[in-house]
């Protein structure tokens, strides 16, 4: 072993905490990225070969009704690799569970070909059986997914009980299923979030849905596959099959990634694919930071032995890399353990995806050994470069003057010496504090930003709780006031179905609505969104303007739109727009758009009720309504005939909480997270101060201050330097607030909401936690040094 090695190791050696520290922040950043990464690189790869197996749907078609020669008609459509028509409809679940009474538990049955119940067979979107597959026999069996099975502890064999047209059928559960149309099962885009125990999908026989639920015979969805020669080119087949089925009124004809299941779970992919573009880069660069002035400082310190070693014969090549090894051997240290705890970190996070939040029975844990070497060039980039950037001083060393003590610096008085209060009300510690900091102002600065990172990445994950909190307590508290939303199974009068529903004495008040879906295109850009028609005098929904939350009257010529939904069209206040309706014989309207509202969860345009009406579904016609009440208004929406289905906002709220349960657990383990930073940050800078100054505490040893005076006037420091951090973190984390608000609103969510005082104040508390434990760690080494030593090596 070299000279030069056996040197690096006593380095390593006489700084274990420091070097510990540092490479638990490369830890940590590695950690999050081989773990994140992983799990959604086997969540990306499980989808797309579940999507293979099932032999998935490229292109949807949802249509009042189409016959079986129709559809074989679309075959002829350049493109089309295979169609298949299905009845869908949703039922009601008849549950004997006292707690459902007043309960309506949506089925949406699906008709499954019979002479094809497998992708071997040409069946689109087969079934996925997690034991040998089976077909059904009879009209009474049927196929459950396994998502409501197992919330209602429905098993094989069991007999369960739907109703539909006031119809009751009990059926016999074949098998438990699932389906990679419904990797995350969600009843509409207005649910907002699974609700397992009151949805499910329930596959029936094509026999039994003909016979019991469908009309004159007839589909009334329609799934294609598309050819692989026009992979890529999915939307000029969807564009053709569009207009084949323009005379049959095909109300919507869209791609698998706007198919509500598959668009949540590429928004995932998606949204932790760009987080974790981020994450790395910012712990990677603190630890830079850190290991830079830390390899700055062993140069200024080691001037005399870099002489020497350049004497005899070392040049500068060999001391720079000498130095940078320091780095290197920190780096990847924090890269090996990274990867490690990353590993088995993700295998919970691959679990918790597969079992909590999407359906993906294919989903296992698999190591991708890609991440290993990726963790390891980014710690060696990084390591290396924060190593030869520490190390530029040995260039400036001559080997001559490196023998010679360094000539005294001069010391200066600052202004406030010349006053009064410095001289009768200034202490002489407090002088002492004073005057370390006017002359240091560079290590200030460095240990100001470094508590500022601190603050902000505090701060993030508290806005997100208070976000998600925000978000949920706007869109259904402050925007919309109804107690339930209701949907009919057709068109009534609005007249007629607002009197029938106030003559009930269980509910308060009940207002009309239209609500359909259209494609909403400005220029090359085209969207498909849900319009929501409304009364212009409405006192459920209140719209607020998206900056300033100032009220916005609805008039009725108004047409407003989310902003997400406005971003993606790249419309603007006073811009004109077509909106293209999924029905037969209507032809495209223009309108302005007049303003552009927050809407944080979901994404809509809404009109005046009347000019919906006008243009495109004829006078007083309206499919869905909404109602003020008690928990009584459950029993009447329950046996209503007309009604399809309905959502209340005290089950949404007891689902939202549900799942802030976990939200709460990943917020938590981020705040930990960004204290451990904090730590390391100012233990490394105060360890630091401490080395740069055994000469200065010794001396104040020497004068007779005890180690807890000594110690009281770096904490004061640090104290000082705390408040500027923070004050500096104030605006650092209010940009990357609202860069993180930029860059991940879509039109299905949207960050609005600013972060409140109160935010400011907790993330300021744990930093400061952060802070005073790292002034606990270091206290060790005020009582440590050895200031013999010290005093020895000070030239007289």
């Amino acid at each position: 072993m070299g000279v030069l090695n056996r040197r690096l190791i006593r380095m390593i050696m006489s700084s274990k905490g420091q070097n510990l520290a540092i490479a638990m922040v490369v830890a940590l950043g590695l950690m999050l990225y081989v773990a994140m990464s992983s799990a959604i690189t086997n969540l990306d790869d499980a989808v797309q070969k579940y999507f293979t197996i099932t032999n998935a749907a490229d292109i949807y078609v949802e249509i009042p009704a189409i016959s079986g020669s129709e559809v074989n008609s679309l075959l002829s459509v350049s493109g089309v690799e295979a169609a298949q028509g299905r009845v869908v409809w949703d039922v009601n679940f008849l549950s004997d569970q006292k707690a459902d009474e007043n309960q309506k538990i949506t089925l949406r049955v699906i008709s499954i070909p019979e002479d094809a119940e497998d992708s071997k067979d040409g069946m689109i979107h087969s079934l996925y059986f997690q034991t040998k597959a089976q077909t059904l026999a009879s009209d009474d069996e049927v196929f459950l997914i396994e998502s409501f099975a197992r919330a209602r502890s429905i098993e094989v064999g069991d007999e369960i009980k739907i109703q539909y047209a006031g119809e009751d059928h009990a059926l016999k559960v074949k098998g438990i299923v699932s389906s990679s149309e419904y990797i995350y099962l969600m009843q509409s885009e207005q649910s907002l979030l699974p609700d397992f125990s009151n949805f499910g999908i329930l596959y029936v026989r094509e026999s039994f849905a003909m016979r019991s639920i469908a009309s004159n015979g007839q589909y009334n969805q329609v799934l294609l596959t598309v050819r692989d020669s026009f992979d890529g080119n999915h939307e000029s087949v969807r564009k053709a099959v569009e207009k084949k089925l323009e005379h049959l009124g095909a109300q919507r004809v869209y791609l698998r990634e706007d198919q509500v299941s598959s668009r949540m779970v590429q928004e995932e992919i998606r949204g932790n694919k760009q987080t974790m573009s981020i994450v790395p880069v910012i712990f990677l660069g603190i630890a830079a930071a850190i290991m830079f002035v830390m390899i700055g400082r062993f140069v200024r310190n080691d001037k005399v032995t870099i002489g020497v070693l350049k004497a005899m014969g070392y040049n500068n090549r060999k001391i720079m890399t000498h130095y940078s090894l320091y780095a290197v051997s920190i780096g990847i240290t924090g890269a090996v353990l990274g990867v490690i705890l990353g590993s088995l970190m993700s295998v919970y996070v691959t679990t918790l995806y597969a079992t909590e939040s999407f359906n993906v029975p294919i989903l296992v844990f698999k190591f991708h050994a890609w991440m290993l070497f990726a963790a390891l060039g980014l710690a060696l980039v990084f390591s290396v470069t924060a190593g030869y950037m520490g190390a530029r001083g040995v260039i400036q060393i001559d080997p001559a003057a490196a023998m010679r003590p360094e000539a005294p610096q001069s010391g200066k008085h600052i202004g406030l010496e010349h006053t009064r209060f410095w001289n009768f009300w200034v202490s002489f510690t407090e002088k002492m504090v004073i005057r370390n900091l006017m002359r240091h102002k560079l290590r200030i600065l460095v240990l100001s930003i470094g508590i500022a990172l601190t603050f902000m990445m505090i701060m993030i994950p508290i806005y997100l709780l208070s976000a998600f909190l925000d978000m949920f307590e706007f869109q259904y508290s402050v925007m919309q006031r109804m107690d339930y939303s209701v949907s009919l199974n057709g068109f009534m009068a609005d007249r007629d179905l607002v009197r029938s529903l106030r003559d009930y004495d269980e509910i308060d008040y009940a207002e009309g609505r239209l609500e359909y879906p259209f494609e909403v295109e400005n220029g090359y850009r085209k969207k498909a969104t849900t319009v929501i028609g409304l009364s212009p005098d409405t006192k459920i929904i209140h719209f607020y303007e998206l900056n300033t939350m100032v009220p916005m009257v609805f008039r009725p010529n108004s047409v407003f739109m989310t902003r997400g939904l406005a971003d993606n069209l790249g419309l603007r206040v006073g811009d004109p727009f077509v909106m293209k309706p999924y029905l037969p014989d209507r032809e495209d309207q223009v309108y302005k758009l007049t303003g552009i509202i927050r809407q944080d969860l979901g994404s809509n345009v809404y009109m005046p009720l009347g000019t919906l009406q006008r243009d495109f579904f004829g006078e007083d016609a309206v499919n869905g309504a909404y109602i003020q009440g008690g928990s009584d208004v459950k029993d009447v929406l329950t046996d209503a005939r007309s009604v399809s289905s309905f959502m209340s906002n005290e089950d949404l709220q007891n689902a939202y909480l549900d799942f802030m349960q976990l939200t709460y657990i990943s917020i938590g383990m981020i705040v930990v997270i960004g204290m451990f930073l904090g730590v390391a940050i100012v233990y490394n800078t105060v360890v630091l101060m401490i080395n740069e100054r055994t000469v200065e505490i010794a001396s104040m040893r020497i004068l007779g201050m005890r180690i807890g005076e000594v110690f009281s006037v770096i904490s004061r420091e640090i104290a000082v330097i705390s408040g500027v951090g923070i004050v500096l973190g104030i605006p650092l984390a209010s940009w990357a607030l609202a860069g993180i608000g930029a860059y991940f609103t879509t039109d299905l969510y949207s960050f609005a909401t600013k972060p409140q005082f109160i935010d400011y104040v907790y993330a300021g508390i744990i930093t400061l936690v952060s802070i005073i434990i790292s002034l606990a760690l270091s206290y060790r080494k005020i009582i440590r040094a050895n200031f013999v030593d010290a005093l020895k090596n000070q030239v007289s």
